[in-house]
């Protein structure tokens, strides 16, 4: 393929009025043609006709003798062919195609020589009026994804390229042939497994990271990757990968939410709302004080879904977070019957009779405490009651 380069010396042309005829009228008379610039009436065929190459007629001409010569083209060049019925002599477009790795000096193809025009390809330089030497034309004729050195004398391959023949860490390599580096993300699981997965990359084409699958880690979910300075989401996209050496990302975990239902195991009252934790977090079991049950105390929270212990008992206050792997669970409440001698006035404990007195097992207050055959007990604070002797079962109720 060729490439088509106008020298810029003569750029300045192009902004007086239009410098091709592309056509002709048809269908035109004398006088109709002879008014467009850069056409001749042709009396053997009666019609309208561009000038020919190398000639203009600046719209006054009725004939192809009238179309003026441009002249010599500047030396080494020759007339645009596809440049006809110019408008007036400063318009003639003169051309010359030179062989790769030459420029047009104004005299002929020269060599660029160790000046940074790599290019493997020939190149065609075309201008207006009188060409004049430019070796400019051998500077900022680098490859792609490479670019010349600040002294245009050499042509490097751009960070993340290299050539053929050299190693990717190579960049001075004087080439247009400049192809994309591959790179290794290297991916650590950061679970106790620790496991590691390799990813092959191309430097500048769309790459996207590892999904959320890649490792798994108990009661947490794979949420990112990270790099020295930066955290990705996992499946994140590069559409241009821009990293120009091997990295390394460390998985990132979240702990899993899940809820805790807790189950009253029969209460005559009261609820307690779905908790929602996270896993390993600072989520305790709740207290079980919002309950009623007569007769009854509360000995713990057993896990009777989503937990793999499903003996051990937790009271209020106790961490709750690593139950389970981050699942669903439910914790029912465990119950016991006041014993005798107690009596409960809570659900959360049982409390003792005043010293002697006792209880029926089951006893919901400190009225439900009496004497049995006792002619004096005392209270906790020491104080003392002397019960009649036919008395043989008196209930306590804070005083005789």
């Amino acid at each position: 393929m060729k490439k088509i380069i106008v020298s810029t010396f003569f750029l300045l042309f192009f902004s007086h009025g239009a410098f091709a005829a592309t056509s002709c009228p048809t269908n035109a008379t004398i006088s109709t043609c002879s008014t467009n610039a850069g056409c001749y009436w042709q009396n053997s065929t009666a019609s309208c006709s561009l000038c020919l190459s190398g000639h203009y007629n600046d719209g006054t001409k009725e004939n192809l003798t009238n179309c003026t010569s441009c002249g010599t083209s500047p030396k080494g060049t020759s007339w645009d062919a596809t440049q006809t019925g110019l408008e007036s002599a400063s318009k003639c477009k003169w051309t010359i195609t030179c062989d790769a790795g030459q420029y047009y000096n104004g005299t002929e193809c020269a060599s660029c020589h160790g000046t940074g025009r790599y290019s493997t390809e020939s190149e065609t330089f075309s201008g207006y009026g009188t060409a004049s030497s430019s070796t400019s034309q051998c500077s900022q004729k680098c490859g792609a994804n490479s670019s010349t050195t600040s002294n245009g004398q050499a042509c490097n391959c751009n960070n993340g390229y290299h050539t053929q023949d050299q190693n990717q860490t190579h960049v001075n390599n004087n080439s247009t042939d400049c192809i994309a580096n591959q790179y290794t993300i290297t991916y650590k699981s950061n679970n106790d497994k620790d496991e590691t997965i390799t990813q092959q990359v191309t430097f500048a084409t769309q790459v996207s990271l590892k999904p959320n699958t890649t490792f798994t880690k108990q009661g947490y979910n794979l949420t990112g990757w990270k790099s020295t300075t930066q955290i990705y989401t996992t499946g994140y996209t590069f559409e241009s990968y821009s990293f120009t050496n091997d990295i390394t990302l460390e998985a990132v975990w979240s702990g899993k939410t899940f809820s805790i239902t807790y189950d009253d195991n029969g209460v005559t009252d009261g609820t307690i709302s779905t908790q929602t934790c996270t896993y390993n977090g600072t989520c305790k079991a709740e207290s079980a004080a919002p309950y009623t049950y007569s007769g009854k105390y509360f000995t713990g929270w057993k896990c009777i879904y989503g937990c793999s212990d499903t003996t051990t008992l937790y009271k209020a206050g106790d961490t709750i977070s690593t139950l389970s792997d981050g699942n669903d669970m439910t914790l029912q409440a465990q119950w016991q019957t006041c014993s005798a001698g107690y009596y409960c006035s809570t659900v959360t404990n049982q409390n003792p009779c005043p010293i002697g007195a006792t209880s029926d097992a089951g006893a919901t207050d400190i009225k439900k405490c009496y004497i049995n055959n006792q002619t004096q007990f005392c209270d906790d604070n020491d104080n003392c009651y002397t019960i009649p002797g036919n008395n043989t079962k008196i209930y306590y109720q804070g005083g005789i």
